[in-house]
């Protein structure tokens, strides 16, 4: 029994360097077929003994940038089918990267089968031992036992309940209104290993966050748009005193220079290799009802300048009669056969790249929202125009890490905290999660049917 205790008790000690090991062994294993493939299929492109080195070298570190940047290495955070999605995804960019790098070593096209078979057998290699590498993380981290202390409010309730969703991650052991009062607060807290703040009365929840510091209580915490304005700020001494600076004052002018300058060659770029695709789509839609190809409307952009956003018509003419504005709900029937197909596979969102080289798009930005629909948010939540201190963009933070249905606070929070963290780094990030999202169906939802706009009652929302 206490060899036993012993080696549980080691095994919790070097929990993260035993999850540390099976990402490593995801990586090594892909790497090892890979170096098997070159040697055995295509040795016109080996180098000699160094240099193969160097390959290897090249593609481990091209596969770990892909895996990062897909959440390849989310090992018990993301699902396991997403996990394999993901790494699907990344091995099929690196071995597409890497097969012409080969060509290129080797200075004639080689054959394509050996490098799709390698991908098949390294795609199944990543199943199996993800499969064991998720068995060993919930072996390692059980699920903790949560309380969450809450207003009673629809928004804090959604966020109970996705933390009742991921079962074997959280469990939801109690939940306490925050006018039980701070004592029955403490006692709750006491009797649990975690802690779940919602959007609870600031002054308590400031001696709340104290008392889980105070007693090592890991705590989750539901930002407010104050936390995340702040969340980059600066540190600076003034004397001897700490002091969090806040700048708010946007992108500087080089970074829009350099942003704007990266719209202009991508887009670019995107209208020419992307134009066969927008020629087949715009022939299906007009020949499948004869009416307009594309859809043109008036749109918000920075400082809520109006511009006319276009996109390849996905609902049938005239889908708002009554010039009222709706969104797109599940089942829609205004949704046309190709305009369902074409809105899936995100299609219908290309001609904006002719918006992006105007300037009145960016690649990465909040989501253009219609004046009717933005007026509708602000009357509700006011901060919602805090999205407008941006150009609108094809793809975002909240169109990557959010929904269509997201409620529109999420999506407030999402967008001002990639305005506060905005870099050319995480610009490029968005760009390669959005290959990601195209495949995933759950991000073109549409609101269920008879759903509000907008989707909380202003008593609802704690402002």
């Amino acid at each position: 029994m206490q060899k036993e205790a012993a080696m549980i008790g080691l095994t919790v000690k070097y929990k993260k360097t035993i999850m540390l090991l099976c990402k490593m062994a995801i990586v090594f294993s892909a790497l090892a077929l890979y170096m098997f493939t070159l040697f055995q299929w295509y040795e016109t492109a080996a180098l000699f003994y160094r240099g193969n080195y160097v390959i290897g070298m090249l593609y481990g570190f091209l596969l770990i940038a892909f895996c990062s940047s897909y959440g390849c290495f989310r090992i018990g955070v993301l699902r396991l089918q997403e996990l394999v999605y993901s790494f699907m995804l990344s091995i099929t960019l690196t071995n597409f990267a890497a097969y012409f790098q080969l060509a290129l070593t080797a200075q004639h096209l080689l054959n394509p089968l050996y490098m799709a078979g390698l991908t098949v057998v390294q795609i199944a290699a990543a199943v199996i031992l993800y499969f064991f590498s998720n068995r060993i993380y919930f072996i390692l981290y059980p699920a903790r036992d949560v309380v969450a202390i809450h207003s009673g409010s629809v928004s804090d309730h959604a966020i109970i309940n996705r933390f009742e969703q991921i079962y074997d991650r959280y469990k939801m052991c109690n939940m306490c209104l925050e006018s039980e009062g701070y004592a029955a607060l403490c006692a709750a807290i006491d009797k649990q290993s975690s802690v779940l703040l919602c959007d609870i009365e600031r002054n308590l929840r400031y001696d709340l966050i104290s008392y889980c510091y105070e007693n090592n209580k890991r705590l989750y915490i539901v930002p407010s748009l104050q936390d995340i304005m702040i969340n980059n700020a600066h540190e600076t001494q003034i004397s001897d005193s700490l002091v969090y600076l806040c700048k708010n004052r946007g992108m500087t002018t080089e970074q829009e220079i350099l942003k704007r300058g990266m719209d202009i060659v991508l887009s670019a770029l995107g209208v020419i290799l992307t134009g066969p695709i927008m020629l087949i789509t715009a022939l299906c839609i007009k020949l499948s009802d004869g009416g307009p190809v594309f859809f043109r409307q008036c749109r918000l952009t920075r400082n809520g300048k109006g511009f006319m956003l276009t996109k390849f018509r996905s609902m049938v003419i005239d889908a708002e009669p009554d010039g009222e504005a709706r969104l797109a709900t599940k089942n829609d029937q205004r949704i046309t056969p190709v305009g369902r197909c074409i809105r899936r596979l995100r299609i219908d969102e290309l001609p904006q790249l002719f918006n992006i080289l105007s300037g009145s798009m960016s690649i990465v930005g909040p989501r253009p929202e219609r004046p009717e629909i933005m007026d509708q948010y602000a009357d509700v939540f006011p901060e919602f125009q805090y999205r407008l201190k941006v150009k609108a963009g094809l793809t975002g933070y909240a169109q990557v890490f959010g929904k269509y249905n997201t409620t529109f606070e999420d999506k407030v929070k999402m967008d001002l905290l990639y305005i506060e963290r905005y870099s050319l780094i995480l610009d490029l990030k968005l760009m390669l999660a959005t290959i990601k999202t195209i495949f995933v169906p759950e991000s073109t939802e549409g609101l269920d049917e008879g759903e509000a706009l907008p989707a909380y009652k202003e008593e609802d929302l704690h402002l």
